[in-house]
């Protein structure tokens, strides 16, 4: 392949305390074919400075500025830039091992140029997570339909699709047409890669790994902060503009998924000085959105989250809420 294979975008927003860790595992790749792209979304930290080492030693390295737009945005803004065949997504505050791109470079010339090629990861340093439907397979458009879809968004136990940007290398056309034009903090991952899967025609699904998740401690999720019910809104906004909802049970599954999202940032909600009353009011007002009362209506769902998280919305228990905030 003469064409450069993988452009790599790495979001950049104050992670000074692990970025040399990531773009040094990156530049120490075995396979060589490939462009790092540093979206600087409005670091105020050493982060640049660091990553600015890297591009004056190395020209395969650039970096955009940009105002503190997201990571969604950041993500879009780097691949628009973007000149390989594969977009591969690498958080500023994981790393690699070095022949991951190696590895996916293999995959991809042995399987035909597959739309989507996914692996597994670690969580921390070690600690192996493996997807029991990735055992090195090429999954065809009627394979992708019958093994991928019934579990895509949410099946009822609440099994999905690893929906991570990262471990993943995607065709540049496919990632580009479907990355949020609208900041989205919790939920974005999904909201891409569900409409890039239901657009492969082929999807390798491998056994190999070679990405370090680092479950950050100061990172939005892990706060305990609210979360902002804008997420939960414009993913669900995203996603029905980018796919038929009306196919196979997928209006089901985004009922889940909506439910599920509105769940965690209810819960968020006591993360702040608010009294109880307060904070249920607001919950209760957000209920009534078209979206979420349609949402609640039609949820099914089983296991112990399931459950309680159906219980809780239909019957609109936001006490159980307020306990479950204790518990994450």
């Amino acid at each position: 392949m003469n064409e450069l294979l993988f452009s790599v975008i790495v979001p950049v927003y104050n992670v000074e305390k692990y970025i040399d860790q990531c773009l040094s595992s990156i530049q120490k790749q075995t396979y060589k074919d490939f462009e790092v792209i540093i979206v600087n979304d409005g670091s105020k930290d050493e982060s640049i400075n660091i990553a600015k080492k890297y591009v004056e030693a190395d020209s395969r390295f650039s970096i955009i500025d940009q105002e503190n737009k997201g990571l969604a945005i950041a993500r879009r803004v780097g691949a628009l830039s973007a000149k390989g065949q594969y977009i591969i997504n690498i958080d500023s505050d994981d790393y690699v091992d070095e022949k991951y791109f190696e590895n996916m470079a293999e995959i991809i010339k042995s399987n035909n140029s597959p739309d989507l090629v996914c692996l597994n990861h670690f969580e921390n340093e070690d600690k192996l997570i493996e997807n029991p439907n990735f055992n090195d397979t090429l999954l065809n458009k009627e394979q992708i339909e019958k093994i991928i879809y019934p579990y895509l968004i949410r099946a009822k136990d609440f099994h999905y699709f690893v929906p991570t940007a990262w471990s993943k290398a995607i065709k540049r056309e496919l990632y580009t047409k479907f990355t949020c034009t609208t900041r989205i903090q919790v939920g974005e991952d999904g909201s891409v890669t569900i409409p890039v899967v239901i657009n492969s025609n082929t999807i390798y699904l491998s056994k190999k790994t070679g990405y370090h998740y680092r479950i950050n401690n100061s990172s939005l999720i892990q706060n305990k902060k609210p979360r902002n019910y804008d997420d939960v809104f414009n993913t669900y906004n995203h996603i029905i503009s980018n796919i038929d909802i009306n196919e196979f049970d997928f209006k089901k599954q985004l009922y889940r998924f909506i439910s599920h999202l509105f769940f965690n940032c209810s819960v968020t909600q006591f993360y702040c000085d608010k009294k109880y009353k307060e904070v249920k009011k607001i919950i209760l007002e957000k209920m009534n959105e078209p979206i979420i009362k349609e949402a609640i209506k039609h949820l099914d769902a089983s296991g112990f989250k399931g459950k309680l998280m159906r219980h809780s919305l239909k019957h609109k228990r936001i006490y159980l809420m307020k306990l479950y905030s204790h518990i994450m």
